[in-house]
């Protein structure tokens, strides 16, 4: 969901007509002659200033998300670099790579 906040009354407005909550959903528009954009009070047809901030969350669990993706990333990288220079290396991953797609192959047929 997308959410907009603004410091004037109602805090937070929805966007995205996706999802119906909170009630007060409303159309945005850019108001040229203030220079900002607004957002419509569907009930009473008011139209508010939309702060130009943005607050992102995320999971709990994104940062050991990202922790193990960097850590996958450098031992791809030293395992590249390793097959270029030891052909043993190359041969062995190359090896290991048909053997994991045989066996992935042969789970998904039972």
């Amino acid at each position: 969901m997308i959410q907009i906040s603004s410091r004037n009354n109602p805090v937070v407005w929805q966007v995205d007509r996706q999802y119906l909550l909170p009630a007060q959903s409303g159309q945005v528009r850019w108001n040229g002659n203030l220079k900002q954009f607004e957002v419509c009070d569907n009930s009473s047809g008011a139209w508010y200033k939309i702060d130009n901030s943005v607050e992102l969350s995320s999971d709990p669990q994104l940062q050991s998300i990202m922790d193990w993706a960097k850590k996958k990333m450098v031992e791809d990288e030293r395992i590249e670099k390793l097959a270029k220079e030891y052909p043993a290396v190359k041969d062995a991953k190359e090896k290991l790579d048909i053997i994991i797609k045989l066996v992935q192959d042969e789970n998904s047929s039972t």
